[in-house]
């Protein structure tokens, strides 16, 4: 439903703040959210200053936000979906999460990074036997968010068992 600003500027600020209220929670409702997140869609939606930081406030306290939760599980997905640390802070990034919270959840998602790219390439459709393939192994790992520093240990080591010892 869209929310004429001029007319939620007319109602009482306690009524503008319910209303914001409600839009959460229905929001919340859809799927988890991050602050920012919840404070860009009350915007989008009519809802300005007070009405937003009170109806944030009231969600705090009630417990229903959680950005370091919102944090976790985006890392917990990004690892299941094989993405590397900076995907992970990209991901965290555009949920509005970033500063402290962003850089532990990323280093968090760093622990296991090279099992977890040699797993990736363990699926590659074509063994890793001359330079072009490896080049395009690298890549796609480097895209996936993988350090190059990462995706150098888990081309190498995905390519020793066809290596001919001629590198």
């Amino acid at each position: 439903m869209k929310r004429d600003p001029q007319a939620l500027a007319l109602l009482p600020p306690e009524e503008q703040a319910r209303r914001a209220l409600a839009t959460a929670f229905g929001a919340l409702a859809r799927r988890p959210r991050s602050q920012a997140e919840l404070g860009v869609l009350l915007g989008r939606k009519g809802f300005v200053g007070d009405a937003v930081e009170r109806a944030l406030e009231r969600l705090r306290e009630l417990g229903y936000l959680d950005d370091r939760a919102i944090a976790d599980a985006a890392v917990r997905t990004a690892v299941r979906r094989g993405l590397g640390r900076r995907r992970v802070e990209q991901l965290l990034a555009r949920r509005g999460l970033s500063g402290e919270l962003a850089r532990e959840a990323a280093a968090r998602s760093a622990e296991g990074e090279l099992e977890r790219a040699r797993r990736l390439l363990s699926r590659f459709p074509t063994p890793l036997e001359d330079v072009r393939t490896k080049g395009r192994a690298f890549r796609f790992l480097v895209a996936r968010g993988f350090p190059g520093r990462v995706a150098d240990q888990a081309v190498r080591s995905a390519a020793e068992p066809w290596s001919d010892g001629d590198e």
